[in-house]
């Protein structure tokens, strides 16, 4: 079966700082500014324009982040000034199934990426933050219409990628752990298998098999590319990392994105050739880390068309 062909959609991107705009300050290792944005400026027009850009450039999988920028019956109270209604959220999952795109939600349960649950954020490993996982996990899964596939993200929980951040988690090995089977129960309970990232495996290789399902596909691949220019040690790890759940017999999502460099998804694709096994590779995810939004709309529909040509080279040669 050849690799699968994904593209993220983004309502927020609430998930890499909880500074707003006005007070994050540029840090030249980041080639693009990250700050917290206080109201969705998603777009249901610009969502079924990239659900069509998609559709023509070979896509079959479409991956949805909504965060805060949706309005849930459960936790109303995260929704951003703005957030969609899920009214909203259904009509545009329906468009993208019309065109046969197979839909995965995705919401990020890494403590270095969880801004969008708002005070739940500041909550982590606790009752209250238990009980909105389960309801949050639950409702996403109803309005997807039980998804095969459940992104639980879980990448960066590391202190060095909160340093921007007024407020900074991590969870240790053990807690993690058990934070990442409960999330992955209340995916199962649903009927969804849930992806999730490789990064535990950077400090905690020996513990990931015990600490994930085999049945479970592993994402990676981001910090392949991130590592191209001039990011910190911890993108050359994932190289180790992802090969050596590659070696663990898992099945591999590569991630690949334009975000800072125009060449990423060639590194990832490269990367992919060279060191993992081919029939591990289940699919690739275009990442362009940007809201579904009329301003974005040239440099979204540009992430699909050269993340789509990198993996169809792959194709050719592998």
């Amino acid at each position: 079966m050849k690799p699968f062909k994904a593209y993220t959609i983004y309502l927020s991107c609430n998930m890499y700082s909880d500074v707003p705009k006005e007070k994050y300050l540029y840090s030249k290792d980041y080639p693009m500014e990250y700050y917290y944005l206080d109201k969705c400026i998603a777009e249901p027009d610009t969502f079924r324009l990239l659900c069509d850009e998609a559709k023509k450039a070979g896509i079959d999988t479409l991956v949805v982040f909504a965060g805060d920028g949706v309005r849930y019956d459960s936790h109303p109270e995260i929704a951003l000034p703005g957030a969609w209604s899920k009214k909203e959220l259904v009509s545009c999952l329906e468009y993208a199934r019309s065109l046969e795109l197979e839909l995965v939600p995705h919401l990020n349960f890494s403590a270095a990426r969880d801004v969008w649950m708002g005070e739940y954020s500041r909550m982590v490993s606790t009752d209250e933050y238990y009980a909105f996982c389960a309801d949050i996990i639950k409702e996403t899964c109803e309005i997807f219409l039980g998804p095969k596939y459940f992104h639980l993200g879980m990448d960066d929980e590391y202190m060095e990628y909160q340093l921007k951040y007024d407020y900074m988690a991590a969870r240790g090995d053990k807690l993690f752990i058990h934070d990442l089977k409960f999330l992955v129960e209340q995916c199962r309970k649903c009927g969804a298998t849930p992806w999730v990232s490789c990064d535990f495996a950077h400090e905690y290789s020996h513990l990931f098999k015990d600490a994930v399902d085999e049945d479970i596909p592993v994402v990676g691949g981001t910090a392949v590319w991130n590592n191209m220019h001039g990011s910190k040690p911890k993108p050359e790890s994932e190289k180790v990392s992802l090969k050596a759940v590659a070696g663990m017999g898992y099945g591999l999502i590569c991630n690949m994105s334009c975000w800072s460099n125009s060449s990423g998804p060639e590194y990832v694709t490269s990367f992919a050739k060279n060191n993992l096994p081919k029939d591990q590779i289940k699919g690739f995810a275009i990442t362009p880390f940007l809201v579904c939004c009329d301003e974005n709309k040239h440099k979204l529909i540009y992430e699909i068309l050269h993340g789509v040509r990198a993996i169809n080279d792959f194709g050719k040669e592998a």
